[in-house]
């Protein structure tokens, strides 16, 4: 039967998948697992992973395919950088991070490539601790997480990155467009834009960062804690990497966080997430997660505006 583009697989994990499809995805899963391996079943994860039941000589195992966002393609790492950052975690930390068992190129004419990650059976943090009534909790848990991650990121042997943020990247966000709609007078936003711009001198070196450390994406078994989904996977200071899973937690959380002491530099960055939040909301985030996001954009700008150095 053709193929057709139309109805390509890899973007409609939730829509049926023909034969020719499944097809397609058989002969993936054989040249990367090997010649024996047989598909069984498969569900859809949601987004873009597939989870896949195989036999490989008679012993059933799980394994995950990761497809390419095309219409996130600017802000999501290529597979092929995410498959080699995931084989250097394994190879530095191995229980960090999610496990790569290969990078399938794909069909030409027919479909994207495909990432495949072992299947663990850990829980999302975020599915044993919901963020929206014990944030503190979370945050706990995700912070020692990120800075591991940090840490081995500034490897000198890690993989580079497509994708970078930079201080100039990071000033040119807090100066584009007018000031964010959150009741901030543009005489208050000019002021904290300089205080910005004097903090971020202060952030830490570049390393590796997640880029959406939520408590969706971090699993919790027996064995440890482990990341999965690098798709955001980006180089930059750690304090951005903070600011993003600071400003999800506000977010999803019912209340006000409280009990956390923010440097200026971690400030300047909590405004820029803040700010970018609230000028593009995430699509799955309703009303009230925008309305305490600008509460806090509103309490972070006074933060900085009165903190010393």
């Amino acid at each position: 039967m053709p193929m057709s583009s139309d109805l390509d697989f890899c973007n409609r994990w939730d829509a049926p998948v023909l034969p020719w499809a499944q097809d397609l995805l058989q002969g993936a899963i054989r040249a990367v697992i090997g010649r024996k391996a047989e598909i069984t079943a498969f569900r859809a994860l949601g987004g873009r992973s597939l989870r896949i039941d195989i036999r490989v000589s008679g012993v059933p195992q799980q394994v995950v395919a990761l497809r390419q966002r095309q219409e996130d393609i600017r802000m999501c790492l290529p597979l092929g950088e995410e498959h080699a950052l995931l084989r250097f975690l394994a190879q530095e930390t191995p229980a960090l991070a999610i496990h790569p068992l290969g990078f399938w190129p794909g069909a030409p004419g027919a479909t994207e490539p495909l990432l495949f990650v072992e299947w663990s059976d850990g829980q999302r943090l975020g599915e044993f601790i919901d963020p929206a009534q014990r944030p503190e909790e979370v945050l706990g848990l995700l912070t020692p997480a990120l800075k591991a991650l940090h840490l081995i990121g500034a490897h000198r042997n890690r993989p580079a990155l497509a994708r970078r943020i930079g201080t100039d990247l990071m000033l040119q966000w807090a100066e584009t467009g007018q000031p964010p709609q959150a009741d901030i007078a543009n005489s208050t936003w000019v002021r904290a834009l300089e205080r910005v711009r004097c903090a971020l001198q202060a952030v830490s070196p570049p390393t590796m960062l997640h880029g959406d450390g939520h408590a969706y994406n971090l699993l919790v078994a027996a064995g440890g804690q482990r990341w999965i989904d690098f798709e955001c996977a980006v180089e930059g200071p750690p304090e951005m990497d903070f600011a993003w899973t600071w400003i999800m937690l506000h977010a999803q959380a019912t209340r006000p966080l409280s009990g956390l002491i923010r440097s200026p530099p971690q400030l300047a960055c909590d405004i820029l997430a803040a700010s970018d939040f609230v000028r593009q909301p995430p699509t799955h985030v309703n009303r009230a997660a925008v309305i305490r996001v600008q509460d806090l954009l509103r309490t972070t700008v006074r933060n900085l505006l009165t903190t010393a150095g």
